[in-house]
């Protein structure tokens, strides 16, 4: 597999800049943990051949990529994306009702706290 990515980055450094859809995460800029403990922008990850390597291995995608059991990536995204999608909407809805909650609680005075 790592042969595999250094020579895919040698020819097309662009087509890695979708892994971070594969976890699920639609922001690079997004703060991620490393094997080290450390906090890194996950878009640091798709800069180097080495890098996309160790992101793979610490991400897990290296086990989706060589196991078999995703037979196509589009449908695999397409998977996660819905379910982002899916997420958000719930959160929208639920960041409404709350809104609209505490509107209602505090026309009629009664004292609360949103945790």
């Amino acid at each position: 597999m790592k042969a595999d990515i250094f020579t895919l980055f040698g020819q097309n450094k662009g087509c890695f800049d979708v892994l971070n859809l594969l976890i699920a995460v639609r922001d690079k800029n997004t703060d991620v943990i490393s094997a080290n403990g450390g906090l890194t922008k996950l878009g640091t990850y798709f800069k180097s051949p080495e890098k996309i390597y160790e992101f793979c291995q610490e991400s897990g995608l290296d086990k989706i990529f060589t196991d078999g059991k995703v037979k196509n990536l589009h449908d695999y995204v397409f998977g996660v994306e819905v379910g982002l999608d899916t997420n958000a909407r719930k959160n929208r809805g639920g960041v409404n009702f709350a809104r609209t909650i505490s509107e209602y609680l505090e026309s009629e005075n009664i004292c609360f706290q949103i945790l």
